[in-house]
């Protein structure tokens, strides 16, 4: 591709006749019923994986001062954070909807853990609550929506990724 040039691939053989326009048609067709139930298997697994997280989250005791992370960064704790049995920071990844869809855990190194199998995109922890016409504040992570939030500046919304800034933007914004 860096010189410009580009292949078209395909399983027949150099002298075989290309598909007719039917055979392209079913194999598109077949193509996105493949796609479809891997998409709908995917929601699936992560439905579940939200259902046993909410769970274990549930269960765990809320984060205070003590925290390694907390003392670390110089923030107290805001909103409806937990402490993990290893000591690790434990916030809630939630959907437009509020529902809780992964975690993110954060130890006292900084280290940064999600979920597997569990649904990532759009999600956000809100701290403080959003009201017509007052500012909101979005920002990449934890300790940095805390210390906005401290300053007491308006709602804080943690993306937990910076590619899910304009999502999360847009879909407050509706």
């Amino acid at each position: 591709w860096r010189e410009g040039v580009s292949y078209c691939w395909h399983q027949r053989d150099e002298n075989d006749p290309a598909p007719t326009s039917g055979e392209i048609r079913q194999a598109k067709a077949e193509a996105r019923k493949a796609r479809e139930q891997a998409e709908a298997e995917l929601a699936e697994k992560h439905i579940e994986t939200a259902k046993n997280l909410k769970g274990v989250f549930d269960g765990l005791p809320q984060a205070d001062n003590s925290n390694g992370y907390l003392n670390r960064k110089g923030i107290n704790p805001a909103g409806d954070i937990r402490q993990g049995a290893n000591g690790q920071l434990v916030i809630p990844v939630l959907d437009g909807d509020g529902n809780l869809q992964s975690i993110q855990q954060i130890y006292p190194d900084s280290t940064k853990r999600f979920a597997p199998n569990a649904k990532m995109a759009g999600g956000r922890f809100i701290l403080g609550e959003i009201k017509d016409g007052d500012p909101i504040i979005l920002a990449e992570g934890y300790a940095t929506s805390a210390s906005i939030f401290a300053a007491g500046v308006g709602a804080a919304v943690i993306c937990l990724f910076g590619s899910f800034l304009i999502e999360v933007a847009a879909d407050l914004r509706s």
